[in-house]
């Protein structure tokens, strides 16, 4: 690059270096080049990265979250404690850092081995780290625990989704997709299912359930719609989905074309057959309006043996069991009162609906919203991103780099007295972490490159 001369020499760049030709010896002579420099930017340096959190985890009672940034770990109280930095691996790029349901473990992504896999280690961060998956030759995008905490479902950009043991690190396929990656994936409450999106060659994502057992897999939603955001509600009787269905055109004024704009609602498939639907019209009947004394007494034994029932369930507090009818489920969907607009991160939890929306065309009303499937009525909370503690009791809320845990919201949020996250600082050191990202940027050429074959080229000579 960039020759000059001066008659009989010529001097240029070659690979960041600078070279001589003699002209009239044909002989090329590299040229010394020692630069003195104070390295400001290679220095070590203690600095706040709580601007930099890529990932957030509630714990199961929301006493704590654990925040990934900048490739470190921290453990960081919802209201009064020590921050913790666990992991302070600048060999090494930690993300997506996860609590276990039960509490006992978390779990992350690492490429420390020299690829990314999951690794656990106790929540409170005492002992060593364990590596529970092994054998990675691409990337892998996240995971979730099942909530028994036995499983963790991963998926890469092989386009599969997997499942692994969380004890014994055993890992087997569950799906594995032409079309899309299979990111879009939740568990049943009872740990049995994975509900998942699925490509079509259509361009259209459809929702499918895995049972994790046997392996087979079902189709819920209809191919001639995009769905996505797929979410069991909490008792296991419904399904929830994101679906594409609208389309009320608006005509643009400039050119001679129609535009589709909000074209998605929530939806819900009832999985049982004997489940009924929470919009089925009500109905009046003629009531007698005396009873008779045995009429009286049946009904006091009902609401006796009703008493009971519900005593029991409260003394043995079982995870509910999902129950899914596959036979005519796409018959069985049914879509939320709920004007048109873009909706993920959908979480049904005691009868209420929590999902982000996102209107378009400066319509007013974005952020989180709250349903209630009794009053069938709608609840704007405010403009927050948010997750859930596995009690399902916490939600863990964020805007505009602020964080906060309330107790499962029905009205307007306040972000007042947000976490505390001046704990959130490291010691950044330059050299080894240029090491780091030198190596996931040749990774990230090699799974991401268009064609699998590389042109050709030898990658990892390169």
């Amino acid at each position: 690059k960039f020759p000059s001369h001066n008659g009989k020499t010529i001097v240029f760049e070659k690979g960041g270096l600078l070279f001589t030709f003699d002209a009239s010896t044909r002989q090329t002579k590299q040229v010394p080049v020692q630069i003195n420099n104070d390295l400001n930017y290679a220095r070590e340096k203690f600095t706040d990265v709580s601007g930099n959190i890529s990932s957030a985890s509630l714990s199961p009672s929301g006493e704590r979250v654990l925040f990934s940034a900048r490739g470190d770990l921290f453990t960081v109280p919802a209201d009064k404690g020590i921050t913790f930095n666990l992991t302070q691996s600048a060999a090494a790029h930690d993300r997506a850092a996860d609590y276990s349901p039960n509490g006992k473990w978390m779990a992350w992504l690492s490429d420390q081995s020299g690829e990314y896999e999951i690794w656990i280690q106790a929540a409170n961060g005492e002992g060593d780290a364990r590596q529970l998956t092994s054998g990675a030759d691409t990337y892998k995008f996240g995971f979730l625990w099942s909530p028994d905490s036995r499983y963790i479902a991963w998926n890469d950009q092989h386009y599969r989704l997997m499942l692994t043991d969380a004890e014994t690190g055993n890992s087997k396929m569950l799906a594995n997709s032409e079309y899309s990656r299979l990111g879009d994936f939740v568990w049943s409450p009872d740990s049995r299912w994975l509900a998942f999106t699925d490509g079509m060659p259509n361009q259209m994502g459809v929702i499918k359930v895995v049972n994790i057992e046997n392996g087979n897999i079902e189709l819920v939603s209809e191919a001639w719609y995009n769905s996505g955001s797929p979410s069991f509600s909490d008792d296991g009787k419904y399904l929830f989905f994101s679906s594409q269905r609208d389309f009320n055109p608006i005509y643009s004024r400039t050119e001679w074309n129609h535009a589709y704009i909000n074209t998605d609602r929530v939806y819900m498939a009832l999985l049982s057959k004997e489940t009924p639907s929470p919009f089925a019209p009500e109905n009046s009947d003629v009531k007698a309006l005396e009873k008779d004394e045995a009429e009286k007494e049946a009904d006091s034994k009902t609401k006796d043996s009703k008493k009971k029932d519900e005593k029991k369930a409260d003394e043995v507090d079982e995870k509910p069991v999902t129950k899914i009818d596959f036979d005519g489920i796409a018959q069985r969907i049914v879509a939320l009162p709920i004007d048109p607009a873009y909706y993920t991160n959908i979480n049904c939890i005691g009868g209420k609906v929590y999902y982000n929306r996102i209107f378009q065309g400066g319509k007013p009303g974005s952020g989180l919203v709250m349903f209630d499937l009794k009053k069938q009525k709608e609840e704007e909370l405010g403009n927050f991103q948010y997750a859930l503690s596995a009690d399902n009791k916490k939600m863990l809320v964020s805007q505009q780099g602020k964080w906060k845990v309330i107790d499962l919201p029905s009205s307007t949020i306040k972000m007042d007295e947000p976490i505390n996250l001046s704990g959130m600082k490291m010691t950044i050191d330059y050299r080894t972490e240029w090491a780091q990202i030198f190596n996931e940027a040749w990774r990230q050429m090699r799974d991401f490159f268009y064609v699998e074959n590389m042109h050709g080229v030898d990658w990892k000579a390169i």
